[in-house]
């Protein structure tokens, strides 16, 4: 075969080389990003950040790959691809262990070092990854160069590459993501590479006469193929160490501890989201006084208690104390207003507890229901914990549900509504951000009949310093209601009503309970207690420690820990209701007239003057205003 003949063959190997390896190098760069986004929230800035590190350790890589392949460019590509293999392989996991690191270390108020712990794993394998990857174009296009010795075989090589890159983007959001998990997903872009490097060992004459080269394909072959049979076993492993790992005995033990010892975590995946649903196997100690509040039980005693859903690792609701949301939710804005609304719209919502709470209404004829998740939809339809708390609200003849963005839905919709729920997750987020913007309410204001209001839940507005005796709660820098109170009356509403769903610190049958079962702890605690303490003297004075922390948690529990924020709105000046006022028809389990009352706060108030410098807006957003460089831990 003449040499004319057999260039452009191993000139197009090396083309396709190209494309496949940038696409496998974007891949591994939005892998790190996705990975650090979900366990530190931020996906703006996370992205913004891997991408930049991963950008400029891909530099240090083109100039270290120049003193690369003296013997055999072949032989240094195989190597780098055997090098991207096993840390490719090991990326996420490598983070998930220094993510429970730090949360090992947050719990015990060790934020420092727990943040050592995290960004001492994560930074330096971007920028490995980043150093490895970037060493592959500079020897492909060497490559090419010896092929056929002209600009046109590097400029084509260059193209390739960005195709590469375009292709890899394309498959991470559309293909990868919502088909494997982030463990998954890793080892399958681990093995492109490892396929990379046996293609070159085969083919390559030179290369075979490496032995170690082939020893280590073959063994990191056979490990990539046991891990990936396992993928799901490490992913659930992975998973279980970030809800529980403060329930898990410390140090070695924990990490070994079996998946058969912890709750099963129930997993759905969809374009948007990972949703989780798990039993907490330790409840807070309020929850042996929910009884005193909430009736449920009694009317249900085998209610689903304790079940959490999370969407992308962020806890959504729980289902023991969930009416302490969804009913303030749903019959505070309607009292408040002294209207029945007709027609309802929800944005968001979608498990359907706080569609259960509207359908008490008979007065209500429609309710038009939106949210961008098929999947959640879907699940709350179906799962029988969720169905069962949602009491079937989802399939319910009066809700239309519609699968859209809520933001583009209120922008175009030609529908006007008597009231609108807006039930979206916190804004920690850019991206979630523009939910709660200027924009977004302008459109809002305009979809609301006369006469009618809007509500969204404000989880930030309950950002509150600590009580102390004899003196009022004040406002947390984190505390979101400035930006809200601004962002509102910059839109024009006339009437912003913040409160507070909260309980009563002074329950009569709460301290009855206490009194009439002291030491009132869980079986698990009182039985911790016996086994570490042998003394009885010692015993009993840890019972009374704990007792007291009881008393003190419950007093902070009822005014704190059931604090959540909402605002209510109307376009127009509109007089508040005071005072409970529902039809006979609507069952309350926890909200009455004392707590209705309690719900009204002075500590959030609405300025006379917009400060411009607070309105959120999609152009200059001002939330999230949590730390982003803090990960998230599920305490």
């Amino acid at each position: 075969m003449s040499k004319s003949a057999a260039t452009p063959r191993k000139l197009t190997s090396v083309l396709i080389l190209a494309l496949v390896l940038a696409a496998c190098s974007i891949l591994y760069e939005l892998l790190a990003a996705q990975t650090l986004s979900l366990l530190a929230a931020n996906t703006v800035i996370w992205y913004s950040l891997v991408v930049g590190l991963f950008l400029a350790s891909m530099g240090i890589g083109a100039f270290i790959s120049g003193n690369a392949g003296h013997r055999s460019l072949w032989l240094a590509l195989l190597r780098f691809e055997l090098a991207l293999t096993f840390l490719g392989a090991i990326t996420v996991p490598l983070i998930q262990i220094g993510h429970t690191l730090y949360a090992q270390q947050a719990i015990t108020g060790e934020l420092a070092t727990g943040l050592v712990f995290f960004y001492g794993t994560a930074i330096p394998i971007v920028i490995i990854l980043g150093i490895l990857t970037g060493a592959e174009l500079p020897l492909l296009m060497r490559l090419a160069r010896q092929v056929r010795d002209d600009s046109h075989a590097v400029n084509q090589t260059l193209g390739w590459d960005y195709l590469g890159a375009l292709v890899g983007a394309l498959l991470f959001p559309l293909v990868i993501l919502p088909a494997f998990n982030l463990i998954a997903a890793g080892f399958l872009i681990a093995s492109i590479n490892l396929l990379v490097a046996t293609w070159i060992l085969v083919t390559r004459a030179g290369v075979r006469a490496n032995p170690m080269e082939s020893v280590l394909t073959t063994m990191l072959l056979a490990c990539l193929v046991m891990a990936t049979t396992s993928a799901g076993s490490i992913h659930r492993y992975f998973v279980e160490r970030y809800y529980f790992f403060n329930h898990l005995e410390a140090g070695l033990t924990g990490w070994l501890q079996k998946d058969s010892e912890l709750p099963e975590i129930i997993e759905e995946r969809s374009r948007y989201q990972v949703i989780h649903l798990l039993k907490d196997p330790k409840p807070s100690l309020f929850a042996n006084f929910l009884g005193a509040f909430s009736s449920k039980l009694d009317e249900n005693p085998d209610f689903p208690m304790d079940y959490t859903l999370y969407l992308n690792g962020n806890g959504q609701t729980n289902t023991r104390y969930e009416e302490v949301y969804h009913e303030w939710f749903a019959h505070m804005p309607i009292s408040m207003a002294g209207l029945i609304p007709s027609k309802v719209l929800v944005l968001g919502g979608g498990d359907g507890f706080l569609l259960r709470e509207l359908l008490k209404y008979r007065d209500i004829d429609e309710i038009h229901h939106v949210d961008i998740d098929p999947v959640l939809i879907e699940f709350a339809k179906t799962n029988e914990v969720l169905r069962t708390v949602n009491e079937g609200a989802l399939s319910n003849p009066r809700v239309a549900t519609t699968i859209t963005d809520g933001y583009q839905y209120i922008r175009q919709t030609p529908h006007t509504y008597d009231a609108i729920f807006i039930d979206f997750p916190e804004a920690n987020t850019y991206d979630l951000a523009k939910l709660y913007s200027r924009e977004f309410y302008e459109f809002v204001k305009r979809k609301i009949n006369p006469g009618g209001f809007a509500v969204f839940d404000a989880p930030g507005n309950s950002m509150l310093t600590e009580r102390v005796s004899g003196e009022e709660p004040g406002l947390l820098p984190q505390n979101t209601w400035p930006v809200f109170a601004n962002t509102l009356l910059q839109c024009g509403f006339q009437t912003i009503i913040p409160f507070y769903s909260t309980l009563e610190t002074d329950n009569p049958q709460v301290a009855r309970m206490i009194k009439e079962q002291p030491f009132a702890l869980s079986p698990a605690i009182k039985q911790e207690i016996h086994e570490k303490y042998r003394n009885p003297v010692k015993r009993f004075f840890e019972l009374r420690k704990q007792q007291r922390i009881l008393e003190q948690h419950l007093q902070g529990a009822t005014s704190d820990y059931m604090l959540q924020g909402f605002t209510f709105m109307a376009p127009q000046p509109m007089p508040i209701n005071k005072t409970l006022d529902l039809p006979a028809e609507v069952e309350l389990k926890v909200l009455n007239h004392e707590r209705y009352g309690l719900s009204f706060t002075d500590l959030l108030v609405v300025p006379e003057e917009v400060d411009r410098r607070r309105v959120n807006s999609i152009v200059r957003p001002t939330l999230p205003l949590s730390n982003w460089w803090q990960p998230m831990v599920n305490l």
